[in-house]
């Protein structure tokens, strides 16, 4: 499916990437560092990070369940998004 959201987009998507990139790397106490993450593990966190509301339609999950829509038919009530 094609969503036109005007939140959960490729700018949210590049934006949340970019401040796991942060995170991880900035500063002398950064947050890889703290939980010694391997160049693997960071990049993960990234990719996942950029990839986390793939496929996003742009309703949250009251709306599904008010609405019962198909994604609530499937999911149920607790995680319709996931």
């Amino acid at each position: 499916m094609d969503y036109n959201v005007s939140y959960h987009n490729d700018m949210h998507c590049l934006d949340v990437a970019q401040m796991t990139y942060i995170l991880l790397q900035t500063g002398d106490d950064c947050l890889s560092k703290q939980l010694k993450l391997s160049a693997l593990e960071q990049a993960a966190a990234i990719i996942g990070a950029a990839c986390h509301d793939y496929g996003h339609d742009g309703y949250n999950n009251g709306y599904h369940v008010k609405v019962q829509s198909e994604r609530f038919a499937l999911h149920g009530e607790t995680g319709v998004q996931e």
